[in-house]
């Protein structure tokens, strides 16, 4: 069981981050972190992953005591303070381990989020070392265009210098959302205009948006499963399929969806009451009216 333990927590010490790359064995490298540091970590993703966010903040604590600058810890406790909405902590401690490591996407992302919930723009609030690392413009571009925010995507591109990076980007960009026409000078109209055509995703949006509205939710969890083998990082499909496996009697199924829904989720709004009313109605079908009552309560009217 101890072993089972340590390899466990290994690799989730591991997942994301530079240090993961250092050589040496898998032993030696979990001797460096004293038996504590570990119970309190592995008892704080526990408590995360049962949504005790308070524990976990606690949990989380105490390790960051004993190992002040592990950026495994830094970079969980910035996403729990973002799940207790205590923004001014977790943005302080996303940035925090976000200048320890420019180049990480993953912590990029959380910063952007615990910013975006608060309205902050990057381009005013990260400061002048982030926003001139190389990496961290095409990180930008990189979580953006991952989260469907194609305009966001295109407007740090544009900073980049030409490189296969920013080619390569712009095509992608240009096949999800074709750039607006410059407001110069008119022209005369073709004879034929080329027919707009819809993105990818936008169609299947609307498609499920339809199937849902018309109560066709085996259709719905159908469409959505095929949309996120394309797009699997947009929120919106994983609420379509939590509605769908809702609505066909599969309220556990859903829960699971809407939460990787809420993770993929950058910022509050529509889609996220959406979201927390549908694990609300979720958690409410499964007999756990306490958790039903906390996702309803991060509904914002």
């Amino acid at each position: 069981m101890e072993r089972i333990f340590k390899t466990l927590l290994l690799g989730l010490l591991f997942i994301g981050f530079t240090y993961a790359q250092e050589e040496g064995s898998a032993e030696l490298f979990l001797e460096e972190y004293s038996d504590d540091f570990q119970e309190s970590f592995f008892e704080a993703l526990t408590q995360k992953g049962i949504e005790n966010y308070d524990r976990a903040r606690d949990a989380l604590l105490v390790a960051q005591s004993i190992k002040p600058e592990n950026r495994a810890v830094m970079h969980e406790l910035s996403k729990v303070y973002l799940q207790l909405k205590d923004y001014p902590n977790a943005e302080t401690t996303s940035l925090d381990v976000l200048l320890l490591e420019p180049a990480n996407p993953w912590f990029l992302e959380v910063y952007i989020k615990v910013l975006a919930v608060q309205g902050k723009p990057f381009e005013t609030m990260a400061p002048a070392e982030l926003r001139s690392h190389p990496e961290v413009g095409k990180n930008l571009v990189k979580v953006f265009y991952t989260h469907g925010q194609w305009a966001l995507a295109r407007k740090w591109l544009q900073e980049l210098p030409q490189s296969d990076f920013k080619s390569d980007y712009t095509a992608k960009l240009d096949q999800m959302a074709p750039p607006k026409p410059s407001q110069g000078i008119a022209t005369a109209p073709e004879v034929q205009a080329t027919p707009k055509k819809e993105n990818p995703m936008q169609a299947y949006t609307t498609q499920l948006e339809n199937l849902l509205a018309q109560g066709k939710f085996k259709e719905a969890a159908q469409v959505s499963g095929e949309a996120l083998e394309l797009f699997p990082a947009q929120p919106y499909l994983y609420y379509a399929q939590g509605q769908a496996l809702l609505q066909t009697g599969k309220p556990k199924e859903a829960v699971s969806y809407l939460k990787d829904g809420l993770d993929f989720l950058l910022e509050e709004g529509p889609l996220a009451n959406k979201l927390y009313k549908t694990l609300g109605d979720a958690y409410t079908a499964l007999g756990d009216q306490n958790k039903a009552n906390t996702y309803f309560s991060k509904i914002i009217q």
